[in-house]
């Protein structure tokens, strides 16, 4: 990893357990008792603090560099060691990619981004937004709103809110097709929840004893089950349809989870901070791929993977030092990177039907400055704005030709979406 991008990636790190810390001595206060503060909030608030203190210190380590532009492209160089990487990737099982190619000039039509009306829940930071059959689900905290909210449907669905108050700090929610929902939160692990609202289950540790009282991401496996990431756990975690636990441990590290994403042929793709990006088969329960700065040098721009969708069959992982595509479908992966956005930690992705991608942006941990763009199927930016405040979510709603932008501090707001003919149908 090269030195602006590993001290990004700490900062990062260190402001999320400062945040986690916080929120985790919140939950403490609530109790009027010492004796009544659950064990598990008190082993949290210790791993943090370790946590924090082992940050500070590798910060504190890191050798002084000269500025210089963010990294874009593969480095020169790569092929020269080719040997020696194909060696210990396949010790590793991990497909070597080809080197980045050039984008082609776009065609694409013009697209214009408008806000609709006045922001939603302005003064929340918004974890996380995910489209529903009746709606919006928005994971909202730090503000009298904090929980999870429906925001968009027309027909009856329950505002989940913040029940017991075991969702005052969701960072995901995921909707099955039965209409129960299941939200990852810190300090209250994973909540599940009938279609009423009403908390049936709250899960604080797997089956082999794993602690999985901060979930940062959930996604349904299609199947009835919904795969779970913690943070700084060394694996995923899968709860079945039956209501048992597997662990897919990886190596002897501890990422913490942003996101999780199946593609079409019902492979696992996996978004961590420090670990970079990770596939796994969900037939045989097994790691195919991985992709950081240790496995493929110059792959992703950054390990502090904080997105990714599947796009018209290719990947795209937005980092915290860019955003790079890989395109597996051929006999070798191909990694690219897009070129000429305005800020280069990407944080939230989402995508339309018409093959392009939008792009939230962040400047470093600045949140007065973002950034919104659009990206089409060439990977060329054909949309870009500046903020005066960081995007954190975004969820495309097709049938209306909106976007759904989460911001940190300011709300939640939608935006219109249309090209030169009109609004996109």
């Amino acid at each position: 990893m090269k030195l602006g991008s590993n001290a990004k990636s700490l900062k990062r790190r260190l402001a999320e357990a400062e945040e986690n810390l916080r929120l985790i001595q919140e939950r403490k206060s609530e109790y009027v008792q010492a004796a009544d503060v659950p064990l598990q909030l008190i082993k949290d608030e210790r791993r943090l603090v370790q946590e924090i203190e082992a940050l500070q210190t590798q910060l504190e380590q890191l050798p002084l560099a000269p500025a210089r532009p963010r990294a874009r492209t593969i480095a020169a160089g790569i092929a020269g060691l080719a040997l020696v990487l194909a060696v210990g990737a396949a010790a590793l099982g991990v497909l070597l990619p080809q080197g980045p190619t050039t984008a082609e000039p776009s065609s694409s039509t013009a697209l214009s981004l408008e806000q609709v009306g006045d922001p939603l829940y302005p003064g929340c930071n918004v974890r996380a937004i995910t489209q529903t059959p009746n709606g919006m689900l928005a994971a909202l905290d730090s503000c009298k709103e904090a929980g999870v909210k429906r925001v968009g449907g027309s027909g009856p669905g329950a505002d989940p809110g913040n029940p017991d108050g075991l969702l005052t700090s969701p960072l995901a929610v995921v909707e099955q097709t039965d209409g129960r929902l299941l939200a990852g939160a810190v300090g209250s692990g994973l909540v599940e929840l009938e279609s009423d609202g009403t908390v049936t289950r709250v899960h604080t540790q797997t089956a082999d004893g794993s602690q999985i009282t901060v979930v940062g991401a959930v996604t349904s496996d299609g199947v009835g089950g919904v795969w779970v990431g913690s943070n700084w756990e060394p694996g995923l975690h899968l709860l079945d349809a039956q209501g048992e636990w597997h662990t897919l441990p990886w190596e002897n590290e501890k990422f913490a989870v942003n996101d999780i994403e199946l593609d079409e042929t019902g492979q696992v793709w996996v978004a961590t901070v420090g670990g970079g990006v990770r596939c796994l088969d969900s037939a045989t329960r097994t790691w195919t791929a991985v992709y950081n700065q240790r496995t493929c040098p110059g792959c992703l721009p950054s390990d502090a993977a904080f997105d990714i969708i599947v796009a018209e069959g290719r990947k795209w992982v937005g980092t915290d030092n860019g955003l790079a595509v890989l395109d597996d479908r051929g006999e070798q992966p191909v990694w690219q990177v897009v070129e000429n956005l305005p800020y280069s930690g990407v944080v939230a992705l989402a995508k339309d039907d018409k093959g392009h991608v939008f792009v939230g942006l962040e400047e470093g941990l600045d949140i007065d400055k973002g950034g919104l763009a659009i990206v089409d199927e060439k990977l060329k930016v054909i949309k870009a704005l500046t903020l005066d405040y960081s995007i954190s979510a975004l969820a495309f709603d097709p049938q209306q030709s909106q976007l759904w932008v989460g911001t940190l501090g300011r709300g939640l707001s939608v935006w219109s979406v249309r090209d030169q003919e009109g609004p996109m149908k």
